[in-house]
């Protein structure tokens, strides 16, 4: 049923991936496994598109809950 989502997002554009990366994002907290094929999707539109990339760094960032290092 995953991979079927993730076929379905395939075909939008950029400008409409960035509307809901964010949520796809939240979307991976819940996945079993790292490797998946939303992350794949993901990883490649970044690739693909630096401004997505530029997002999903941060939007994966923000995720993190690891306490900053004073430096």
């Amino acid at each position: 049923m995953r991979s079927f989502a993730v076929e379905c997002l395939r075909p939008i554009s950029d400008d409409e991936l960035l509307l809901y990366l964010l949520q796809l994002v939240q979307a991976l907290k819940h996945e079993s496994y790292l490797e998946c094929d939303l992350m794949h999707f993901l990883i490649k539109r970044a690739l693909m598109n630096r401004k997505i990339g530029h997002f999903l760094f941060w939007h994966l960032r923000a995720e993190m809950h690891e306490p900053a290092v004073a430096v």
